[in-house]
């Protein structure tokens, strides 16, 4: 296994084809490593995600955001981390010139819609490689210029039924994704008291373990 996601996927690959068992294996792994592979992924399974879209040039981000109809968050999809790689657009200015300075970096990007949000939590699984799940009990993520500062376990204030809603989400993932080991599902809850997911991890130093 591995501390962090951000290991080249071939380097992976390779010690898989010499026999090495490596847990989560790539084809698990991809889904915390590429955000376009993670929302395409979760848009099929049916999980509640944020609209996005996947852009190709820089007036992708007029469309987008006429669409969504409010200011959007501009994200590489690979390497982005800690709130590295990620701009809160307020405005349509500030998102094309992030939009265009990734781009004639070679880099790719995504855009997806500002969700209106009540706070952050996180379901935190694992799951054997016989397929049997467990579930940690969720937790409220606090974030400050991107960066969990302070995790709250378990969330305060959460209903019994939406705890219980965001295990079965975050294990219905782990399952359908393959995942061998353990999986944060990080959330929004919406400001109606919805889910709504934001990001994949899936190492044991992982969103939602700390004190």
């Amino acid at each position: 296994t591995f501390d962090h996601e951000h290991v080249p996927t071939d380097l992976l690959d390779a010690l898989v084809a010499e026999g090495v068992t490596v847990l989560p294996a790539p084809s698990a792994l991809i889904f915390a490593q590429d955000k376009a592979a993670m929302r395409r992924r979760l848009s099929e399974l049916g999980a509640p995600v944020p609209r996005f879209t996947e852009v190709r040039a820089v007036d992708d981000v007029d469309a987008f955001a006429a669409r969504v109809g409010g200011p959007v968050v501009v994200k590489t999809v690979r390497g982005g981390y800690d709130g590295r790689g990620v701009v809160l657009a307020d405005d349509l200015a500030t998102a094309r010139t992030a939009v265009a300075g990734y781009l004639a970096d070679g880099v790719a990007v995504l855009l997806e819609e500002r969700v209106a949000m009540r706070r952050e939590l996180s379901a935190l699984v694992a799951r054997s490689p016989l397929g049997q799940g467990a579930a940690w009990p969720i937790v409220e993520t606090v974030q400050r210029e991107g960066i969990c500062v302070t995790v709250l376990a378990p969330a305060p204030g959460l209903s019994d039924q939406l705890a219980t809603a965001a295990e079965q989400l975050a294990l219905r993932i782990a399952d359908e994704l393959g995942v061998v080991g353990v999986l944060a599902v990080e959330l929004f809850e919406t400001l109606d008291g919805a889910l709504m997911v934001n990001e994949l991890a899936m190492r044991p130093t992982t969103p939602g373990t700390g004190p």
